[in-house]
């Protein structure tokens, strides 16, 4: 959900995935920012390969309000797109990279693009103590909502003859991004 809304996003021309990820954030950074964090894209944010070491999430969650900052202040130990980690702090940023070019939450920005569209009905999504929607996880939609996602994912963005996000997102997704 959260790939398709930054895929929204970029085929709005809102961001694009080579987007530094320091670029969103410029009064949350760290004093000093090491390379490996200047160099981190969004791409990077998507394909889990930020080159963190360890999941940031429950480090994130625990020890700050300010998740963005916290993201942004851990040790980045690889080159971005050099090393896979599973990292739903990841997902996490793309949430907050969503909300700081569209000004609002990713629930909100998927609901007309995404949820409307597919008649996805009382879904929430959880947020932080900032306000911004979690993106990795606690959406909450029924198996019946998931079936739509799905079919729609696998029409590559395409529903009732409409395409509503173009095929070439789907395709950049749907490939070998590193080794894991």
């Amino acid at each position: 959900f959260t790939s398709l809304a930054i895929g929204f996003a970029v085929q709005e021309k809102r961001l694009s995935i080579e987007d530094s990820v320091i670029s969103f954030f410029p009064d949350k950074l760290p004093q000093k920012i090491e390379k490996n964090l200047a160099a981190m894209q969004v791409r990077h944010l998507l394909s889990m390969n930020t080159g963190h070491s360890f999941d940031t999430t429950g480090f994130m969650v625990k020890e700050s309000s300010d998740w963005v900052k916290k993201f942004l202040s851990f040790p980045v130990e690889y080159a971005p797109g050099t090393h896979f980690l599973y990292n739903t702090g990841a997902t996490y940023m793309l949430s907050a990279i969503l909300s700081a070019v569209t000004g609002q939450t990713l629930f909100d920005y998927l609901t007309p693009r995404l949820f409307d569209p597919l008649n996805i009905e009382n879904a929430f999504w959880n947020t932080c103590s900032m306000g911004n929607t979690e993106g990795g996880y606690g959406l909450h939609i029924s198996c019946d909502d998931i079936m739509k996602f799905g079919i729609f994912c696998l029409n590559r963005g395409s529903l009732n003859g409409q395409q509503l996000l173009n095929r070439e997102w789907f395709a950049k997704a749907a490939v070998k991004q590193s080794d894991n």
